[in-house]
């Protein structure tokens, strides 16, 4: 959804001169890369702060699930209150590397096509040009037949 908001605040073409929303949303052309930066900025700094705070609620309890009232808040001095990132590395690495590749073959391929026919992949597609192909071909030959009776 954030990716789709940016796309749409930096690079729409609805917005630009001469399209259809620009008296709408023309200022968005303009201010939209801005925006889109103020966004940027803000969603990177909100995943640092909660980095930081997950790193020194590691170092407060020590890795246990139990919260110790008598401890305080304090700096993180060590990178192993960090390890947690190790695990959202590899969960990263698994989605970008193994689940995404897989699923878009999967999806796009037409594999699915008789389970699901919503999701017909590149086969459905090249099925559906073919079928209006047709359907234009024959709409130009009634046409071409009714214009020799005349």
């Amino acid at each position: 959804l954030t990716d789709l908001g940016m796309w749409h605040l930096t690079a729409c073409a609805c917005c630009l001169p001469g399209a259809g929303c620009y008296k709408i949303c023309g200022c968005l052309a303009r201010i939209g890369p801005y925006a889109a930066i103020l966004i940027a900025a803000s969603l990177s700094a909100g995943a640092t702060f909660a980095i930081l705070m997950r790193a020194s609620y590691e170092e407060r309890t020590g890795g246990a699930n139990e919260i110790n009232d008598d401890k305080e808040w304090k700096t993180v001095d060590d990178l192993e209150s960090f390890t947690f990132l190790y695990s959202y590395l590899i969960e990263l690495i698994l989605v970008y590397f193994v689940y995404y590749p897989l699923m878009a073959t999967v999806f796009f391929s037409g594999a699915v096509w008789g389970c699901l026919p919503c999701i017909g992949g590149r086969p459905k597609e090249i099925q559906r040009q073919r079928d209006e192909k047709m359907k234009n071909n024959t709409n130009s030959n009634r046409e071409t037949f009714d214009d020799d009776m005349v």
